[in-house]
């Protein structure tokens, strides 16, 4: 089949602009003492990662392999904290996605000795969207050479992109270079980042062939056009259409990629699934951001939004965005569909919290209501994780969540 990006782009924007920006359905309420009762277990999991990290500590041997093994303790509790939050996920799922953590932690460590805690963190959150994904189409979760390769493949591209202390220039001269690659052309790595992810690619063209499954291929060219586009939102002044479109493309093309890799082949309906969901989870990744990204002045939908004084509109969009892309699709998977809503929606409330400066008042009294925990105590965890592991560890634990983009991120916010 022919991968149709231009349709499925365009088909995508008009669903976002056909869904209502007024306050979305929403099921599950808490009461105040449901949410107290929640936030003890959140505790009681949250001390259970202290008390492993201070015996790490006092062991006094900086061990790759125990350090992997408090990690691997620390993601299943992440699973455990879904359950706590009614995202419903059984003994086989959490046992498959662990076993798949594990065994993706010790093969990174062997890849790259010099690899860092964040973009395990990284790799880690987009290995268990792919998991998922397997769920989905009915396949084995296990963590095979294309799984391991483009979930490893963002640390050493994405940042790259994003970073602001690298000129446009060498961005360009890079991207370029990446271009030549994924494009089959044996180009002649410049430096260890290249060495690093010709090995990468190299990975997966062991297991799908070039002259076979040519989608798996254009769909790499196509997030790496659409990661090329994004830098724009770092230096250039976008209007709302041109975001909007830049956002789209950015994280349609990146899930679908995602989807390819797992399978090879989709389906007309599963590509068009896997783009809109990789939408959904760039704008709550977005959203999520809002303040860091001000901060640097790099353009999004949602800064935007919140500049304008329409955030609250822009989050029941992005709401009745989620519900239309994940029902239809994941219908006749009930206990998928309702872990994914539910994982996303725990994101959109957690960015909700966080930002709730942006909001009105009404709109954040009348949301919390369907948190799972108050939002001050959100923006509490929030700090505390701050002073304890520092604001790029809190950062990529979040998006971890995303099964947490993203199932964008101690633990939870």
């Amino acid at each position: 089949m022919f991968l149709p990006i231009k349709k499925l782009k365009s088909d995508s924007l008009t669903l976002w602009q056909s869904v209502p920006s007024d306050f979305p359905k929403l099921d599950n309420c808490y009461t105040i003492d449901q949410q107290l009762q929640k936030e003890a277990e959140v505790d009681r999991l949250m001390h259970d990662v202290d008390v492993s990290l201070e015996r790490l500590k006092a062991s006094g041997r900086a061990v790759r392999r125990e350090t992997a093994e408090v990690r691997s303790r620390i993601q299943r509790s992440i699973v455990q904290l879904l359950h706590t939050f009614d995202c419903v996920i059984d003994i086989e799922m959490e046992q498959s996605f662990s076993k798949v953590i594990d065994e993706f932690i010790e093969r990174a460590y062997e890849f790259d000795p010099q690899i860092g805690d964040e973009a395990i963190y990284q790799a880690s959150r987009n290995v268990l969207i792919m998991n998922t994904f397997q769920m989905h189409l009915e396949k084995e979760i296990t963590l095979t050479p294309s799984v391991f390769a483009y979930s490893m493949l963002y640390p050493y591209t994405d940042n790259y992109l994003d970073s602001i202390g690298i000129s446009s220039h060498s961005k360009h001269d890079w991207n370029e270079w990446l271009l030549l690659r994924l494009s089959g052309i044996a180009v002649t790595p410049r430096n260890l980042r290249e060495r690093i992810i010709n090995r990468l690619v190299e990975m997966i063209e062991t297991e799908y062939d070039r002259g076979v499954y040519t989608n798996v291929y254009e769909s790499l060219l196509a997030i790496h056009k659409a990661q090329t586009r994004s830098v724009a939102q770092q230096c250039d002044n976008l209007s709302d259409a041109e975001l909007l479109d830049v956002s789209v493309e950015k994280g349609g093309t990146s899930v679908l990629a995602d989807g390819y890799l797992v399978a090879g082949e989709l389906s007309a309906s599963d590509a068009e699934f896997f783009y809109r969901f990789g939408i959904l989870l760039q704008l709550i990744d977005d959203l999520q951001d809002l303040q860091e990204d001000r901060s640097r002045r790099h353009q999004t939908l949602a800064g935007c939004a919140a500049e304008n004084g329409e955030l609250d509109g822009f989050t029941n969009r992005l709401l009745s965005f989620a519900a239309s892309v994940l029902k239809p699709a994941l219908h006749n998977q009930q206990k998928l569909c309702t872990l994914i809503e539910r994982s996303c929606r725990l994101l959109i409330l957690e960015a909700i919290a966080s930002n709730h400066s942006y909001y009105s008042d009404h709109y954040i009294l009348t949301m919390e209501r369907y948190s799972p925990v108050r939002f001050d105590y959100l923006r509490s965890i929030n700090r505390k994780l701050k002073e304890r592991h520092g604001t790029n560890r809190v950062k990529e634990l979040r998006k971890y969540r995303h099964f947490s983009r993203r199932v964008k991120e101690g633990i939870f916010v």
